[in-house]
């Protein structure tokens, strides 16, 4: 057999048997994966599921986004600021996108076959991007009958995280009927619990006081926070793991930069955080990257490719990578230092 056969009968060969049999919280606040505390390292690709080209293009380089250190994606059914769809039927009670549906399967698929998590949003609250759909539901009971078809769907994935709102900062869901106050929050957990009660289950925003009362009830298993600054926030009296969940840095567009384009004193805020949570085990974060993934305040088009080193020729994601994989791997000789290294913390892959 030829070196070229060889070589291409490698690539098609089907990935090895995933190592996630399980994710859960313990008492002590921990997130455990088979049973081991875990540390997760995440990028918001909120609007990767609203069209094949996104979904493909995210999972061409997933492969490089692990080998980084990302091991978490936040996806959200109904988009995000780059783009919204209508997944849900208006009475929540099924998914009226099933390619929606179907392509956050392949996005879950995909992760769990590279041992990623998915932690996947439920709802987001207005029309946001070009040829955005209204993802709003008829009514405050369909927001819980979604939150049951949602728990359906994912009860037997390995690799997931049910977050019911990731960013309901105060007023985003004025104009709809589920507002997400932490009662109405809790009351989305219990519905999720109810039909997936092994799920790991969170949802919060950006007021510390709101995030405080779900966190400590029994519905939420993981804290799930939108809150400024680079540091955990702390909670008092509970002992579950904390997931920042929409960590935007500046933001650096609006007309003013082009797309992708990461100064110095925008790239800070990200590393900053990076070395914080390096040193929280029962933290976790998921960067956000309004100018890229998001599309930004321009409505550029959303990007779920690394991109360049973030620089106004070549925009992209790479510096943020390169000071994520220098805090969480392993030193690599064959791999030179990138733009946006600075000192850190070597690591391993939780499954080292």
């Amino acid at each position: 057999m030829s070196f070229r056969c060889l070589l291409l009968l490698l690539l098609l060969a089907p990935l090895a048997r995933a190592d996630i049999a399980s994710l859960k919280p313990d008492p002590a606040g921990h997130l455990l994966i088979n049973d081991k505390p875990a540390k997760l390292w995440g990028l918001r690709v909120a609007s990767a599921a609203t069209s094949d080209a996104a979904t493909k293009q995210l999972l061409e380089t997933l492969p490089t986004l692990k080998e980084d250190g990302v091991n978490l994606l936040l996806v959200c059914y109904q988009g995000g600021t780059g783009l919204t769809t209508k997944t849900f039927a208006a009475d929540g009670a099924s998914f009226e996108d099933t390619a929606v549906r179907d392509r956050v399967r392949q996005i879950i698929a995909a992760a769990d076959k590279l041992d990623v998590c998915v932690a996947v949003s439920l709802f987001f609250p207005r029309k946001m991007g070009i040829g955005g759909q209204d993802p709003k539901l008829a009514s405050r009971d369909a927001y819980l009958a979604a939150c049951r078809t949602a728990a359906e769907e994912l009860k037997d994935k390995r690799n997931v995280l049910v977050i019911v709102a990731d960013q309901p900062s105060a007023g985003a869901f004025a104009m709809t009927p589920m507002k997400f106050m932490p009662a109405d929050v809790i009351d989305c957990l219990k519905a999720v619990a109810a039909v997936a009660p092994g799920l790991p289950r969170g949802g919060g925003g950006s007021l510390h006081a709101a995030n405080q009362m779900i966190a400590q009830s029994e519905a939420a298993t993981i804290i799930v926070h939108a809150e400024t600054g680079v540091a955990p926030p702390a909670f008092a009296s509970v002992k579950k793991p904390i997931l920042h969940a929409a960590y935007t840095g500046p933001i650096e567009t609006a007309g003013k930069n082009p797309q992708g384009f990461y100064p110095p004193p925008a790239r800070q805020p990200y590393t900053d955080m990076l070395d914080k949570y390096l040193d929280a085990p029962t933290a976790h974060v998921v960067a956000h990257f309004p100018a890229w993934t998001e599309g930004g305040q321009d409505l550029k088009p959303n990007r779920f490719d690394v991109g360049g080193p973030g620089t106004q020729k070549e925009p992209g994601l790479a510096w943020y990578l390169d000071a994520l994989r220098q805090r969480t791997r392993k030193p690599d000789p064959a791999k030179p230092a990138g733009p946006g290294d600075a000192p850190g913390k070597p690591g391993k892959s939780i499954f080292d």
